[in-house]
Parts: structure tokens; C-alpha cells; sequence
């Protein structure tokens, strides 16, 4: 459950005596208001994006596409290093499963 690569955006790594923590930072919500958007209403990517834009959350539609896709924001971890399987993660998740 130990993620051994950059956090995503929306969450920040720190070692704290030795032990990995990571945490939701100021851009995670941005990130849970994309989820929301996405999940609630009949609405595209690049309408989502307008509207983080106006917030003064600046993300690209592809990242956003790849956003929406990580397992890493509702609490899991995949990685090539787990040959396919995904495993819950030791990090907070930003959206629900």
C-alpha cells in the first residue's frame, strides 16, 4: 500500500520521521470537483475543464482524462510493479469508490 512514485496531482508527499505521508492538498478539491461534475451531470471534459479554469484550476484535457481514470484518488494503488492487481493504497482517497 506504499506509493513509490510522485503523488498525483491534488496530493502532497513528505516524509515525516522516516514514514511516507500523503496528503490532500489545496488542488485536491479542485480535483473532487472534477469527479463530481463528471459523475453527476451530463457534462464533457472540456466543459469540465472551462469550469476549473474559472476557478483557477488549470489542467489540460488529456491530464484530466487521465485523472479521471487513476485508481490512485479513491485510495488504490495500480502499478506495473503489481502485474495488474490493485491494491488499497495507505494514502486518504479524494473521491469515493
Amino acid at each position: 500500500g506504499e506509493w513509490c512514485m510522485k503523488a498525483p496531482r491534488g496530493y502532497d508527499q513528505m516524509k515525516i520521521n522516516g514514514q511516507q505521508v500523503i496528503k490532500i492538498n489545496a488542488e485536491g478539491r479542485f480535483v473532487r470537483l472534477a469527479f463530481e461534475w463528471k459523475a453527476n451531470e451530463p457534462i464533457s471534459n472540456i466543459d469540465i475543464v472551462n469550469r476549473l479554469k474559472q476557478r483557477g484550476f488549470h489542467i489540460l484535457p488529456q491530464k484530466l482524462t487521465e485523472m479521471l481514470q487513476n485508481v490512485f484518488y479513491s485510495g488504490y494503488i495500480a502499478h506495473s510493479f503489481l502485474d495488474g492487481k490493485v491494491v488499497k493504497g495507505k494514502h486518504p482517497a479524494i473521491v469515493s469508490e
